[in-house]
């Protein structure tokens, strides 16, 4: 029985890349796994920041991977899907761990997961900009402007430029991070400018429309605009 790897010859920006119809299948992927690991009789490593079961990876996201790891998951490909780290000579030493979890999730609720993934493709306008597809490209002619990466290389540049990402967003302050929330329950008032607030879907109060001195409260965004006018000629 041979093992199955995904890893394709050439640069990376001609090869099979990460696009709508591949996050969709993905997401399908890493929840079946999800779902043979909360099932599995022994702890069942991690997958690696570059598998195809991993969510948001670029091989989780390319919808050629994400079939051929299906096919490997229902048996409708009978040779067992590999990990492509520690590879000998071109060649896979080791099974993928998120296609291990994968095969022990009950059938029943694999089934109900791809049903609800063949309905959502069906939602998918073929005609709109893939907008996976253009943001994944734009990465890789920064990251490789000169198309030296093959698929694999890509993946793995492509791991830890998201993983710098959610470091990133990790090194907020407490009061950043508590701000938005505070004010999407309404909790903070008065200081926040508007512009935050809408953008955020938080109410803005009509008091806050209107001038310092009370008046105008019938027309408040009027009121309030030939206020800003008046002290702008004061």
């Amino acid at each position: 029985m041979e093992i199955k790897d995904t890893i394709t010859d050439g640069p990376a920006a001609l090869g099979d890349r990460p696009s709508r119809h591949g996050k969709l299948l993905g997401a399908a992927l890493a929840t079946i796994a999800a779902i043979g690991r909360r099932d599995a009789p022994m702890p069942i490593p991690d997958c690696c920041l570059t598998c195809a079961f991993r969510e948001g990876s670029a091989p989780n996201m390319t919808a050629g991977t994400g079939k051929l790891a299906l096919d490997c998951v229902l048996g409708i490909d009978q040779d067992r899907f590999a990990c492509h780290h520690g590879m000998k000579d071109g060649q896979p030493q080791k099974i993928c761990t998120g296609y291990v979890a994968a095969l022990l999730a009950p059938f029943p609720e694999v089934r109900a997961i791809l049903c609800a993934f063949y309905d959502e493709l069906k939602e998918i306008d073929d005609s709109a900009p893939d907008e996976i597809r253009t943001a994944f490209d734009a990465w890789l002619a920064v990251a490789d402007p000169e198309q030296r990466m093959d698929v694999y290389e890509a993946a793995r540049a492509f791991a830890k430029h998201v993983l710098a990402e959610k470091q990133a967003a990790g090194r907020l302050s407490l009061s950043d991070r508590l701000t938005p929330l505070l004010i999407s329950a309404g909790l903070v008032r008065g200081t926040t400018p508007r512009s935050i607030r809408k953008q955020l879907g938080a109410r803005i109060p009509d008091s806050a429309l209107w001038p310092l001195d009370g008046s105008g409260a019938e027309q408040p965004r009027a009121a309030c605009s030939s206020s800003s006018a008046s002290s702008a000629n004061g």
